[in-house]
């Protein structure tokens, strides 16, 4: 996978603390400032850019990359040298490298957007969702990327660059995104940890697609699909699945033009919701709640302008609840039939 000397350029940039004169302030000039950085925030993010997932750096921070990237399993060799992840296009091409080198004691954001400012570089101070970081874009090498200060000395350096110089432009979308995307790390399910136990627990269960909103999901053999009646569907259930006496079940929701953040809040309002947290789902911005006066715990996952709901319930009932997780656990996008929201992919 081609990296353009990721390391090298990394290292002259930002390695070389106290060897760089203190240049202009092009940070500042930029309009931002330690105490005033420019806002970051991922739902900026245009997902019709390309269909991305949710990746865990390990560095407590998550990166939204296309699906059909590569995660690189690093050598030890590029460890030693600094080299924490990278990921790219299959076969070579764009890529993203982060590097986690230490810093002198006192090394701070402001001699951090100097020093960058002083290599050719536009910088600024940012908040990326949260995390302090300085961004900065190279025209000589044609790359983009963010600085990071951890708090033991150390400094999370992530670089972006396209296949080659002349398809930089072509290409600042996707660098776009991903600059955009970087956030906390949150608690993440996916069906690769628990698939071999759900099947151990429950051979017969399978997955369903619900191909209308491009969802498939593992549903348990003990649960079968029920015919939806009108007010189902005018509250918003797209399926629904349960046992023969109709005790434990999963319904499905699909909320039209409300945001998952617009539902997280009106949530956290309701005095017999509680649990609230905020996650990954395969990938997925999700977050999960429960409703002490139904008896359920739900998953909610974001698309686009819309989100939907799987409620599972009864959330007392211990048993139920490991095959409840298997069945979150499961829940996979695939492309759907539903007409699209602006913005979704």
């Amino acid at each position: 996978m081609k990296t353009k000397n990721v390391l090298a350029l990394i290292l002259a940039l930002v390695l070389a603390a106290g060897c760089m004169a203190v240049p202009a302030y092009a940070a500042g000039q930029e309009g931002s400032t330690p105490d005033n950085p420019v806002k970051m925030d991922y739902h900026d993010i245009d997902t019709s850019v390309y269909n991305g997932v949710w990746v865990s750096t390990g560095l407590g921070f998550d990166v939204y990359l296309p699906e059909d990237w590569v995660i690189v399993e690093l050598t030890k060799e590029q460890k030693d040298a600094g080299l924490a992840f990278q990921a790219g296009e299959n076969g070579g091409g764009a890529n993203m490298s982060v590097t986690l080198t230490p810093t002198p004691a006192g090394y701070g954001y402001e001699q951090l957007g100097q020093e960058l400012a002083a290599s050719a570089t536009t910088a600024m101070y940012a908040d990326l969702n949260g995390l302090p970081a300085v961004i900065f874009e190279n025209d000589n090498t044609k790359v983009t990327g963010y600085s990071m200060l951890t708090g033991d000395n150390g400094l999370i350096t992530g670089v972006m660059s396209a296949p080659s110089d002349d398809q930089y432009d072509a290409y600042a979308p996707w660098l776009k995104n991903m600059l955009l995307s970087v956030s906390p790390s949150t608690p993440e399910l996916n069906w690769e940890t628990y698939e071999a136990d759900a099947k151990e627990v429950d051979p017969d269960g399978a997955f369903v697609t619900l191909q209308e909103v491009g969802i498939k999901l593992w549903v348990s053999a003990i649960l079968r699909e029920m015919e939806l009646t009108a007010e189902d569907k005018k509250d918003g259930c797209v399926a629904y699945f349960a046992d023969a006496a109709e005790e434990t079940g999963l319904a499905v929701y699909y909320y039209d033009d409300l945001t998952m953040d617009e539902y997280y809040k009106e949530i956290e309002g309701y005095s017999n919701c509680s649990g609230l947290e905020k996650g990954l789902v395969n990938g997925y911005k999700a977050f999960t709640y429960d409703n002490t006066e139904y008896d359920t715990t739900s998953v909610v996952i974001s698309a686009g302008k819309d989100c939907m709901e799987f409620s599972f319930w009864p959330a007392s009932d211990k048993n139920f609840s490991i095959l409840a997780t298997y069945m979150a656990a499961s829940i996979q996008r695939i492309r759907r039939t539903r007409p699209l929201p602006p913005g979704d992919s």
